[in-house]
């Protein structure tokens, strides 16, 4: 048999390799739709060496799985040095990871990580696929620690401070550990785990490790006692106080991690990450044909449709989305920038008449939400409520305006702006 041509050698190469990658990405957007499969096999902890005894979570490397929500810890002495956790599903061959928060020491968030699993009950080995990103050449073996028995304490429980971080905490096989993440960051701010005891009454927790840096006043071995009841989705924990009649109490909702942002304390707020999208989704120069933009003195007015066209360019450093228009009613400028106190995007726009339009922005139910309070050079204020949309390959923006300027309604007043760079 004759020996292909190099450049035949080199096109059967690119179309194994883009065979692969056709491959991992249908498996990626089969995943994403979460149909975890038999993900529940894993609920555990798993541990990269043997224990041939009780475990001490306090010193190895550990992956916690439980509810289609993962975390990979790395413990050294009592202390969490570093840690990683998501979303994690798993189709009977091949097991898909979504890091969404870590501590800062973690560069692994906001990727996606696939591996083929082979599984028995008390072990599964876990390889990387060749081609795959950073862990193609990864060959693993985990063994579970501890014994397979779900209790109705058992799974990933929530809540929300009033600060806005997200409180989840995993209790799985004898094992617990809350994390405290800054939605804003997506940093793991402060942890504690260990081993605990549930007699379907009295829950212990005894602490075993905690993350380095934080709580000085914490020690390893403390323990926390509570009475815990589990109803539906909710966890309840009363704990009793220093004097004899007095408890306090603690209520934690059952909530899968890639679903966090449907909780209520959520609504109307927007992370770093959305800040982040929302600037690579505007860079570029945009031209649309309005009958008026909120940035002018003009908006709401019947006029005739004329041209726009603004250019938005990101700064690192500071952290900034800038925006330079021109019309026929003069230019303007914006500065988007996000603000971890509210928790929303905010940018501020400086028309040519004096117009001033403050608006704060946040993703919601599929579509960017954009709350705006106008300031006419007369200092009369108008309430704004806009939707944005991106579509045509996200070449293409659509704004719907709503809201009351002086006397006058604006309905679903409709701009679109084509991306012409």
């Amino acid at each position: 048999m004759k020996k292909l041509p190099k450049y035949l050698n080199s096109m059967k190469l690119l179309i194994t390799a883009t065979a692969l990658i056709s491959t991992l990405v249908a498996r990626a957007d089969h995943h994403e739709k979460h149909e975890y499969g038999n993900i529940h096999e894993f609920d555990g902890v798993w541990a990269k060496h043997d224990h041939s005894q009780t475990p001490n979570y306090g010193s190895g490397f550990y992956k916690v799985i439980a509810d289609g929500v993962y975390r990979v810890l790395w413990l050294k002495e009592g202390v969490l040095t570093s840690m990683h956790g998501g979303g994690v599903t798993y189709d009977g061959e091949i097991m898909v990871t979504t890091p969404t928060h870590s501590t800062p020491n973690n560069g692994l968030r906001d990727q996606n990580f696939m591996f083929k699993v082979s599984t028995n009950v008390d072990s599964f080995k876990q390889s990387g696929i060749p081609g795959s990103g950073n862990f193609g050449n990864l060959k693993e073996q985990w063994k579970r620690v501890g014994k397979k028995e779900r209790k109705g304490i058992e799974g990933v429980w929530t809540r929300i401070h009033a600060n806005g971080n997200i409180m989840q905490k995993v209790i799985i096989d004898n094992f617990w550990q809350w994390v405290v993440i800054d939605p804003r960051t997506n940093h793991v701010v402060g942890s504690l785990g260990g081993k605990y005891s549930f007699d379907g009454e009295n829950y212990v927790e005894t602490t075993q490790f905690m993350l380095e840096g934080t709580l000085d006043n914490w020690q390893i071995g403390k323990q926390w006692k509570a009475k815990a009841i589990v109803k539906k989705d909710k966890l309840l924990f009363e704990i009793p106080g220093e004097t004899e009649g007095e408890s306090r109490g603690e209520t934690w909702a059952k909530m899968d991690a890639q679903d966090i942002r449907k909780h209520d304390a959520l609504k109307g707020k927007a992370t770093l990450n959305d800040f982040k999208r929302w600037v690579a989704l505007h860079s570029g120069t945009w031209e649309g044909k309005v009958n008026s933009t909120i940035g002018e003195s003009n908006f709401g007015q019947n006029t005739t449709p004329y041209t726009v066209r603004f250019k938005c360019d990101a700064m690192e450093i500071p952290n900034l989305l800038s925006t330079r228009g021109i019309g026929p009613n003069g230019s303007f400028y914006s500065t988007t920038y996000y603000d971890p106190s509210e928790m929303k995007i905010v940018s501020i726009n400086l028309g040519a008449s004096g117009t001033v339009t403050e608006s704060k922005v946040y993703w919601e139910k599929g579509v960017w939400m954009r709350n705006s309070t106008y300031t006419k050079p007369d200092g009369q204020k108008s309430d704004l409520h806009s939707t944005l949309r991106f579509s045509d390959n996200e070449n293409t923006l659509t704004i719907l305006i709503n809201g009351e300027v002086g006397q006058t309604v604006v309905e679903k007043q409709k701009n679109i702006w084509k991306r012409i760079k």
